[in-house]
C-alpha cells in the first residue's frame, strides 16, 4: 500500500501546515488531540461527557481510506493539530461529516482548511452531501460550515442543528477558496518581503562574492531591522556582527539568506528549522537533483518554512515601511509600481536594468530559481493585496498548477495589468529553464 505523504498547505496566519490522509499509524495521534480536548470542545463534539470507547473511536476515524471512509490529519510542525472525517451513509451519495481542532490553533483556519480537502476527496469519489448534527451553542462549527462557499442549510429550533452541505463545484465555492488562500498566502510571504529580522548565513569579506553582495545590498536599501552575519572566520562584515553559527545568532531571525555551496546550505536550512526560523532565501546553486536538495525540501515541510530558491537571484521589496534588497544587482533598484517574477536570475538582472533604464521602479522583485516553494502563484497573491503593485510580471519557464495561476491571473487582472510570459518551448530555452527545474517540458 503506498501512503499518502501529503500537500503543504498554509493557515490564515501564514503558518505552513502538512495536511495529509490518515491511517491506522496515526492512531495513538487521534487519540491523543481527543484526549487534550477542553471540557467545552469535548461536549461540543461528543454532546457530552467523554466517551468510554475513545481508543476504538481512534481507531475508527485512523482507519485506511475506503469506499465508506476517508480521515485527514493537519500537522503543524510535525504535531496533529486538527482531524476532520467523513462516513459514507449505506446506500446513499451523502456523508456524515466530523471535525476535531486544536484549540491552541482554532482560530487560525484549520477546520475550514481540513473542510477543503474533505471536500475535494468526497467529490472525486462521487458524494453529493455533508450532513452534520451539530449542538446550536456551538457557533463556531456553524460558521466554518456556512462560510465554506458550499449552498449551505441548517435546522432551526431545538438544541441541535441538523446541517446540509451541498458538494457541488461552483463559481462561489472556488471563489471562497481563492480568497482564503491569498490571505493565508499574504500573511506567510510577509515572512520574506516584510521580515523583522534578517541573518545572511555565508556572507564572506570579499567585495566579489556572492553573499558579500546581497549583504551590501541590504545595507544600501536601508532595511531598517536588525541584520546578523554567519561567517565563522569574521567578527563581523561592513560593520555588521558576525558570529560562527546559526546557533549562535543573538535572536531568531525571521528570514535567513543562504549563500553557501550546496551541502553546507543544506544544512543551514536545516539548522534554521530547528531554530524556528520563519523563511529562507536559499541564493546557493548545485542543489537540485542531489542528496542535499532532497535535505532542504525535506527540512523545509519538516519545519513548516517558506522557501525562496534555490539557484536564485533573490528578493527585493521597495516597500517604504520595509525596503529590502537580498539579491546580488550591481546597482540600486528604483522604487516604483511593477511587480516582478521570473525563475530565471539571468532575466531578472536583465529587467531590473531595463526598467531602471527606462525610468520604471519596482514594487517587488521575487527570483523563484529551481522553486521548491514560492512560486508565480504565491507571488499573484501577495500582490492583489498589496496596492503598491499597479502592474505585474511574469516569466515562468514551468507551471506547477496551471489551472489555479490560470483563476489568479484573471482575479489580479480585473484590477492591474498582468503580463506573464511563459518560455521553454524552443530547444534554447528548455536547456536555459533545465538549470531551473525539470518541469520545464509542462505544456503551455
Amino acid at each position: 500500500m503506498s501512503v499518502d505523504v501529503g500537500s503543504r498547505a498554509l493557515l490564515a496566519d501564514g503558518d505552513v501546515v502538512l495536511v495529509r490522509p490518515l491511517h491506522p499509524a496515526d492512531t495513538a495521534e487521534v487519540l491523543g488531540l481527543h484526549t487534550r480536548l477542553t471540557q467545552q470542545d469535548t461536549y461540543f463534539r461528543f454532546f457530552g461527557a467523554r466517551p468510554s470507547g475513545l481508543d476504538e473511536l481512534a481507531a475508527e476515524i485512523a482507519a485506511d481510506p475506503g469506499p465508506g471512509h476517508y480521515a485527514v490529519g493537519c500537522y503543524l510542525r510535525g504535531e496533529l493539530v486538527g482531524v476532520a472525517n467523513y462516513e459514507v451513509l449505506e446506500n446513499s451519495t451523502d456523508a456524515e461529516v466530523a471535525l476535531v481542532v486544536d484549540a491552541a490553533v482554532r482560530t487560525q483556519g484549520v477546520a475550514t482548511l481540513l473542510m477543503e480537502h474533505l471536500v475535494s476527496h468526497a467529490r472525486k469519489t462521487g458524494l453529493k452531501r455533508f450532513i452534520a448534527e451539530v449542538l446550536a451553542e456551538n457557533a463556531k462549527i456553524i460558521h466554518v460550515f456556512a462560510h465554506l462557499g458550499l449552498r449551505f442549510e441548517a435546522g432551526v429550533g431545538g438544541p441541535e442543528r441538523d446541517v446540509v452541505m451541498v458538494l457541488e463545484e461552483d463559481a462561489t465555492y472556488l471563489d471562497a477558496v481563492l480568497k482564503r488562500d491569498s490571505v493565508a498566502d499574504a500573511a506567510s510571504l510577509a515572512h520574506v518581503l516584510k521580515p523583522a529580522s534578517i541573518a545572511v548565513v555565508g556572507a564572506g569579506r570579499r567585495p566579489g562574492s556572492v553573499g558579500h553582495a546581497v549583504l551590501a545590498n541590504l545595507l544600501a536599501a536601508p532595511y531598517p531591522g536588525p541584520v546578523e552575519v554567519v561567517n565563522p572566520h569574521a567578527g563581523e562584515i561592513l560593520g555588521v556582527p558576525s558570529v560562527a553559527s546559526i546557533a549562535e545568532l543573538s535572536r531568531i531571525p525571521e528570514l535567513a539568506v543562504i549563500c553557501l555551496p550546496a551541502a553546507a546550505a543544506a544544512d543551514a536550512v536545516e539548522v534554521c528549522g530547528e531554530r524556528g526560523v520563519r523563511a529562507v532565501l536559499v541564493i546557493s546553486s548545485g542543489l537540485t537533483g542531489t542528496p542535499a536538495g532532497t535535505r532542504v525540501r525535506e527540512a523545509v515541510s519538516r519545519y513548516g518554512m517558506r522557501l525562496v530558491g534555490p539557484n536564485c537571484l533573490g528578493v527585493v521589496s521597495t516597500d517604504p515601511a520595509c525596503p529590502l534588497n537580498l539579491t546580488f544587482l550591481a546597482g540600486a533598484v528604483n522604487p516604483g509600481t511593477i511587480g516582478v517574477v521570473t525563475q530565471s536570475g539571468g532575466v531578472g538582472i536583465a529587467l531590473a536594468e531595463s526598467l531602471n533604464d527606462l525610468g520604471l521602479g519596482l514594487s517587488s522583485l521575487v527570483s523563484t530559481g529551481d522553486k521548491y516553494d514560492v512560486s508565480g502563484n504565491d507571488l499573484l497573491m501577495w500582490w492583489t493585496a498589496d496596492r503598491r503593485t499597479e502592474m505585474a510580471v511574469l516569466y515562468l519557464e514551468s507551471f506547477g498548477n496551471p489551472r489555479k495561476f490560470s483563476r489568479l491571473a484573471r482575479q489580479l487582472a480585473r484590477t492591474r495589468p498582468v503580463l506573464a510570459v511563459r518560455s521553454g518551448s524552443g530547444g534554447t530555452a528548455q536547456r536555459a529553464a533545465a538549470s531551473h527545474t525539470a518541469a520545464a517540458a509542462t505544456p503551455a
